[in-house]
């Protein structure tokens, strides 16, 4: 419906960003990161009731006196223009707070309830990279609510879309929100790659971060420790030691027929050693969280660079395109390094969920 459009206005590219969490079940949140999954709620979910809020007024006294003057029916733009409205008061809005660090204060009473929960860092590259549909913009902090004007028709990708919901009172500006716009409210699925590091409230519970620890262990996440400064209205961070960075990591082999048949299509045509750099990219794709099936695996050239490309299917997205990962040998090598394979019967291949924490 929307289409990607990046627009950051007086703003350059951020590749970071930040979501406060603990204000509901902490099985609830620890169940979402674990499956890769973000709740993006609507208008009505939002914690803010002047959201998308607009002064639309002299719009349609514009196409009244039109009406009036040129004898020129309005009713089919009043239409569509209330149907563009109601699309968009049905949409999905994810919030992130960018920032070098997530250290105010402010955000963690509010969001993390009272220092209690967690944040969690998220690469916005890889958020956004395999949703085409995802809109992506800051917001706007005002005194006053936007005017609707015929001109943003003609501007920019998506800048009516934007005038909706990228608005919001000037009170909210220490939230330095970006947000992602989806077609839908409701459970979005993201790349496991897309969280970066996990920051704990100064409050947060021991036996909740060691949940943490175990769930999300193997994905190559950083940890932190939020602190306060001696004598001072301020918060750092200390990184913290994952307990199971030791922890060999089990791989799953993905012995499907179709797997072997791409294998040895490749060791035909470029040898023995990206053969098997192709097979370790497949098992690691394999027990990437929600995937479902792997439907292509070939080797490809980036001038002299080999790329292992392994397309794949997730749950519940039969019937959208397969998704893509590129792999170099580094990034193989990487990946691989602290694992341990197991083998596991053909027919349970892909029956479940795969994890990359073992159950």
């Amino acid at each position: 419906m929307f289409g990607r459009k990046w627009w950051h206005p007086n703003k350059t590219n951020v590749s970071k960003a930040f979501r406060y969490r603990g204000n509901v079940s902490f099985d609830r949140e620890l169940n979402d990161l674990k499956n890769c999954q973000i709740f993006v709620p609507n208008k009505e979910l939002l914690n803010d009731p002047c959201e998308m809020l607009t002064d639309d007024i002299s719009f349609i006294q514009l196409l009244e006196y039109i009406e009036r003057k040129k004898g020129i029916s309005i009713e089919k733009i009043k239409s569509e223009f209330e149907i563009f409205k109601d699309r968009i008061l049905k949409a999905g809005i994810f919030s992130l707070s960018v920032s070098k660090e997530p250290l105010n204060l402010l955000l963690w009473s509010h969001y993390a309830n009272s220092h209690k929960g967690f944040c969690i860092e998220y690469d916005l590259d890889v958020l956004t990279q395999y949703n085409n549909e995802v809109n992506t913009f800051w917001v706007n902090y005002s005194d006053k609510i936007p005017v609707f004007k015929p001109k943003l028709f003609l501007g920019k990708d998506n800048e009516v879309i934007r005038h909706f919901t990228g608005f919001k009172s000037k009170y909210w500006k220490y939230e330095n929100e970006f947000r992602l716009l989806y077609d839908n409210s409701g459970l979005q699925d993201y790349e496991h790659k897309a969280v970066r590091s996990i920051y704990f409230g100064i409050r947060m519970d021991d036996k909740e971060k060691e949940r943490i620890f175990e769930t999300l262990q193997g994905r190559s996440i950083q940890y932190f420790q939020m602190c306060l400064l001696p004598r001072k209205y301020e918060l750092y961070s200390e990184k913290i030691v994952d307990p199971y960075y030791r922890v060999k990591r089990e791989i799953v082999i993905n012995n499907h027929e179709d797997v072997t048949w791409f294998l040895e299509n490749a060791k035909s045509d470029y040898g023995i050693e990206l053969s098997d750099y192709l097979r370790k990219a497949i098992n690691l794709v394999s027990n990437y969280p929600n995937v479902q099936s792997i439907k292509e695996a070939i080797v490809i050239f980036n001038k002299d660079t080999p790329i292992m490309k392994v397309e794949y299917q997730k749950f519940g997205l039969e019937f959208k395109p397969p998704k893509i990962y590129r792999f170099t040998k580094e990034d193989i090598d990487n990946e691989y390094e602290n694992t341990v394979e197991i083998e596991r019967k053909k027919e349970k291949i892909n029956e479940q969920r795969p994890s990359l924490v073992s159950q």
